[in-house]
Parts: structure tokens; sequence; C-alpha cells
């Protein structure tokens, strides 16, 4: 179903491109989709997303002598956007929890003053996740407050929280051999986030180059467990000329507690090109790396039902008798994904 909805979704794009070819600088408003696929590892399945988004600005955007991807943040504009989001992930053969897909739905409304250069930023979404044996809906709000310190350089500061209310159905899945029990749904998790962030536009002879750093801190608590993570990232952009956008980036997630989450690096590549003015198409990889200590059962093949001396003993479970012989491997959590898209500025 989602591939079909991609080639929807393209097919809509691609309605505007001829008025993209006659379009040109400035412009007010921005459409564009996105496709995502991600590689399978040992927990996870091949998974799918699909983003399409809208931009509306307050004023006309035009990017001048700078790279066409900087219109927005030179011209200081202020704008609505809208965006919806569609994910599905296939789970492999010993994944409890069967397939997921996910539907979100994010409303965001940002506000620069053009003559002081401050800027306030926020933002509000929701999110609902399906498995096989447990439903989440997450909403999320996040208001961030910065300042143009000079023409092309920003300094932001952020806070977001997101509440889940996680309702698990037990008896799809927790069933030992001598019935199922009823038990209770966990607690919603809660997260908070602070942020800061940093990006500097330069020029370096011909060229324009863009920086950007952040640091967050971000804190989950359920039950009686919390959780604390340091995210790092740095993004490196530079622009042979004003149509081309080349991207190397870089996140770091240190957990606190390693007992209960594993630190990550994600390391990523990408181009954005603009056809003309007002058409662009882009694609970007990357990789994410997990450092985990995790183990992973995998079974033995048995070759005959009498091999097991419980079979039939529970007849109306699904885990019956004892365990087949197993042996524990590493597990790989690393992914692998692929991004293509476009947009349409008129």
């Amino acid at each position: 179903m989602l591939r079909k909805e991609f080639f929807y979704s393209a097919a809509f794009v691609s309605a505007l491109f001829p008025h993209a070819l006659s379009a040109a600088n400035p412009y007010q408003a921005e459409v564009g989709a996105e496709y995502t696929d991600v590689s399978s590892n040992d927990f996870f399945g091949d998974g799918r997303s699909l983003e399409l988004y809208g931009t509306y600005y307050l004023n006309p955007v035009e990017a001048g002598e700078y790279p066409l991807s900087e219109a927005a943040f030179v011209s200081r504009a202020s704008g609505i956007s809208a965006l919806l989001n569609e994910q599905q992930v296939d789970a492999p053969s010993n994944f409890l929890s069967g397939d997921a897909d996910a539907q979100g739905l994010a409303l965001s409304g940002w506000y620069v003053h053009p003559e002081s250069g401050w800027l306030i930023f926020g933002s509000i979404s929701r999110e609902e996740s399906d498995y096989q044996t447990e439903e989440i809906e997450a909403d999320a709000y996040s208001l961030s407050v910065g300042k143009y310190l000079w023409d092309t350089t920003t300094l932001v500061v952020g806070y977001a929280h997101k509440d889940e209310d996680i309702d698990i159905d037990f008896r799809s899945f927790h069933c030992a051999g001598f019935g199922c029990a009823d038990i209770v749904d966990p607690p919603n998790r809660e997260t908070d986030r602070a942020s800061v962030a940093f990006r500097h536009l330069g020029q370096y002879s011909d060229y324009h180059y863009a920086v950007d750093v952040g640091y967050a801190r971000e804190t989950e608590e359920q039950y009686h467990w919390e959780q604390d993570n340091d995210q790092y990232s740095f993004m490196f952009s530079a622009y042979p000329n004003r149509n081309t956008r080349i991207v190397l980036g870089f996140e770091k997630v240190n957990f606190r507690d390693r007992a209960l989450a594993d630190d990550t690096d994600t390391y990523r590549i990408g181009v954005e090109y603009f056809v003309t003015p007002a058409f662009a198409v882009f694609v970007s990889y990357e990789e994410l790396k997990v450092d985990t200590d995790q183990m992973i059962p995998v079974f033995e093949p048995v070759t005959a039902l009498s091999e097991d001396p419980f079979f039939g003993f529970f007849p109306d479970e699904p885990f019956v008798g004892i365990l087949p012989p197993y042996r524990l491997e590493p597990v790989s959590l690393d992914t692998e994904s692929l991004t293509v898209g476009a947009r349409v500025r008129f």
C-alpha cells in the first residue's frame, strides 16, 4: 500500500513540474514529498516511510546571491508548515510483536523579526503506531527561541515534550503453558528534551558553506526508572554552485545507563539539486551504528514432533512444552536507509 501511495505523491509533485519550469524567485509556498527505504536487522524487518509536507511563508522569499537551498534562512522568513507521515516496518520471523505501521501529523509555525533577528518557533504533533501486540498514541509539542547573531548566523535554544499512551494486548503473545493472565497496561511514557543549536552560513572564495552544530539532553520516564541521554550533532553543507547542495552529517547518542539502552552513531550523506529555481530533487543515504552487547537466541530446528516430549500437553496455548535447543549469538541492530524526494516552490 505504501509503495502505491509513493507513486501517487510522486505524480502529485510531477503535476506541479510544468509550473516549476516557468516559476522564478521570489516564491511564497513550497510542497514536497520524501520516500525512505530502511534495511532490516536482527530485530526489525525492512521498513519504509512516506512524507508529504507543505509550507507557506508570510512574505515572499528570495535567495539573492546565496544558494537556492538557503532562501528562507537568508530572507529571515516567517511561515507555517504541515507534515503528513506514514511508516511501515516488516517484522522478522523471530520478532513476536509482528509488523508495525504508524501515521503522524505535525503542524508548526515560526516568526522572525527581520530587524532585530529574534525568532520563535513552535510545533505540535500526533502519531499513532499499531503493532500486533500493542498500540501507541504519542502527542508532542515543542517551543524554541533564538536570534540571528549576524546576518547568516543563528543560535537557538529549545524545549520539547512527548507523552506516549501505551495499550498492550498481552493475551496475544504473553501466554505461558499454564494459561494467560490479564496484565495491567504500563503507565504512559514521557520524554523531555532540551536543546541548543548553532548555525552559520559562510563563504570561502567563490563558494558558500554551512555549519550546523547541536546538543540536546533527553530524559525518558516510565514506571520507576528514568533514562537520560546526550545527543551531539554536526552537519557540514557545501555549495559548488547556487543550484547544488552536498551534505555530510554525524550524530552521536550517549545513554547514561547502558543497561537500559545502547549508544548509537549515525552517518549521513546527501545531495540536493535545483533543476530550476523552483524545482529540486534530492537523495540521501544514512547508516545507523548501534553499540550493543545484546545477544539473540537462535533456535535449532526440530526435525520431528516426537523430539518435543511435551508436545500436545497444552494444546490451547501458542507456546507449548519446553523450548527447543538454541544458542546465543551477537545481535545486529545496525540499519541503512535511502531517501529520495522532490520539492516545488511557487
